[in-house]
């Protein structure tokens, strides 16, 4: 993604440990209300996100495990077609 755009929407922290942690604190009072942290956990090599973590003001997290991940496949073009 572009860096600047994040940084200009989010406070960024990072962790340099095993997992990595990137955590995002979003600047706009409206996303706020929604949503307190975004936490990365990076593991790997090439390091790649494993868990993405999201916090909503009343304390309640939503977890993402990213699993069987793979790069570089092709895609075709019809998978992205609508029915």
């Amino acid at each position: 993604g572009d860096l600047n755009l994040v940084l200009q929407s989010y406070k960024v922290s990072w962790t340099d440990s095993e997992p990595a942690r990137a955590i995002l604190t979003p600047k706009d009072e409206g996303v706020l209300r929604i949503l307190t942290q975004i936490e990365l956990e990076i593991t790997g090599h090439p390091p790649q996100v494993q868990t993405i973590r999201m916090t909503e003001p009343d304390g309640d997290v939503v977890i993402i495990e990213l699993m069987n991940r793979r790069t570089d496949v092709v895609i075709p073009a019809k998978a992205f077609l609508l029915p």
